[in-house]
């Protein structure tokens, strides 16, 4: 088995959790307003698989394929390698074709090449077994209960990606077969999921396939919160006049940490990694100095980009942005109430860190917001 960092273990552990409960828990959806649909493409992972069982392949259809696409623009932005990273896949599919080991596996190629029997058999076990249902009863518990969601949800099934993340949501909009990545109210809000992620966490399968479930639940609930927002006046009258990007970090801490906590809240007992308080302590520090830097006059747009993007692709625990929305929503979930959660799903940002407050007038030894983001936030009394 690969030797993993305890990062990886505790995301792992994290993931796990939420998909023993969702495999062994009934479901009743209490809300008929609440619909959503999967809409399944399994091409990209066919097609990287038939390269992998060194089947004839034609390199230009692998690259051209949707989900293949989207995986590899998103790679690159996280790797942050605009200039090299397509040219780098290119040859790294070559070297697979021609049977070159490579030490710089970007794109987990030279991974999934050596684990194809185990890729195979996750997506044989994907098609076999509808978790849909399960995962929209999972995900309406956190939103407020006259809420009205119906969508379809493109999922793309690829084989490939960064290591740093399994799954992930994008807004896009596709010009022909070309995506282009839009921002919070643009696009088609799409999941794609990365198989050799799965596989790289476990041997079993059973194991494997319940992480999955639990990694689309995760990314249900933000495209479940995405289509919230586009229909929502108050989410829409908010962006209309927050458009400066010190909010656009605070919308992530509050998506992302709702999503974090859905996944941490369900593991067994509720316990906490032992450097809980260090760990999280240090993500409100690097909230409360990104903001600081994000409010700065001197700021430019590539810097700015740079901050928000670290927020959420840097590896678990230095995810900054969402490590602290997770903590304030367990405080708020736990010290309000699930029904004072729900309402911030309603509310907005500036509630969500409102009721943080709140909690923290209760719980002192909560971290500290700091004051220069609650006066951005018109935050003075958490009342």
């Amino acid at each position: 088995m690969t030797n993993f960092s305890s990062t990886q273990r505790m995301v792992y552990a994290l993931l796990i959790s939420i998909s023993l409960v969702l495999a062994h828990t009934t479901f009743a959806q209490t809300n008929p307003h609440f619909n959503i649909t999967l809409d399944m493409n399994f091409t990209s992972a066919e097609q990287m698989l038939e390269l992998f069982e060194r089947r004839i392949v034609n390199t230009e259809t692998l690259e051209s394929l949707r989900g293949n696409k989207i995986a590899i623009a998103t790679s690159v932005m996280i790797e942050n390698s605009w200039a090299s990273g397509i040219r780098r896949f290119r040859e790294h599919i070559a070297s697979v074709q021609s049977g070159i080991i490579f030490d710089d596996d970007t794109y987990q190629l030279q991974y999934g090449m050596s684990h194809k029997d185990e890729l195979k058999e996750l997506l044989s076990e994907l098609r076999l077994r509808n978790f849909n249902q399960k995962v929209s009863a999972t995900v309406e518990q956190f939103f407020p209960s006259d809420a009205k969601i119906d969508i379809r949800i493109p999922m793309y099934i690829v084989a490939f990606g960064t290591e740093k993340v399994d799954a992930f949501v994008r807004r896009i909009i596709w010009d022909n077969d070309t995506p282009r990545f839009v921002g919070n109210t643009e696009g088609e809000l799409t999941i794609v999921v990365n198989l050799a992620g799965a596989v790289s966490l476990e041997e079993n399968l059973h194991a494997r396939f319940l992480g999955l479930l639990s990694t689309v639940a995760h990314e249900v609930f933000h495209v479940a919160f995405g289509s919230y927002q586009d229909h929502s006046k108050r989410w829409k009258r908010f962006r209309e006049t927050h458009s400066s990007p010190v909010f656009e970090l605070l919308e992530l801490v509050q998506n992302e940490g709702i999503a974090y906590y859905f996944s941490l809240e369900q593991r067994a007992r509720g316990e906490l990694p032992r450097d809980w308080n260090e760990r999280t302590r240090k993500a409100f520090d690097d909230l409360n100095a990104a903001a600081d830097e994000l409010l700065s006059k001197t700021i430019n747009p590539s810097r700015a980009y740079d901050i928000i993007r670290k927020a959420n692709t840097s590896g678990f625990w230095n995810n900054y942005g969402s490590i602290s929305g997770m903590v304030m929503a367990r405080a708020i979930d736990n010290i309000l109430g699930r029904d004072a959660l729900q309402k911030t799903v309603a509310f907005g940002v500036q509630d969500f860190f409102q009721k943080y407050e709140r909690a923290r007038m209760t719980d002192k030894n909560l971290p500290a917001v700091s004051t220069l983001l609650l006066n951005t936030l018109e935050i003075h009394n958490p009342e």
